[in-house]
């Protein structure tokens, strides 16, 4: 049988878990841009779909929300994993 790479699995569960834009950042231990991602630009995002799904008869409502997790899934999958980074003494 097969052994699974445990790096690529972390990745392919990172773009799973970004079906909530940010999930998959955060279980790749990059904090920072999890929780900006979860907080502000999943509202910008909310925002912007709100108004240009009056002026595009709610096309918007399905593409841009599709595109954002699309790019949040890529983006997690795409980003380092800091969760195995060996500490120094020093830190």
């Amino acid at each position: 049988m097969d052994k699974v790479d445990p790096v690529m699995n972390r990745d392919l569960t990172a773009a799973y878990l970004s079906l909530f834009p940010g999930m998959g950042h955060l279980y790749k231990h990059q904090f920072r841009t999890g929780l900006l991602i979860m907080v502000f630009g999943n509202l910008v995002i909310a925002v912007a779909t709100a108004f240009l799904a009056i002026a595009t008869l709610g096309a918007a409502i399905v593409v841009i929300p599709a595109l954002w997790i699309g790019w949040a899934a890529w983006d997690a999958f795409d980003t380092p994993d800091l969760s195995h980074r060996r500490k120094t003494p020093a830190e």
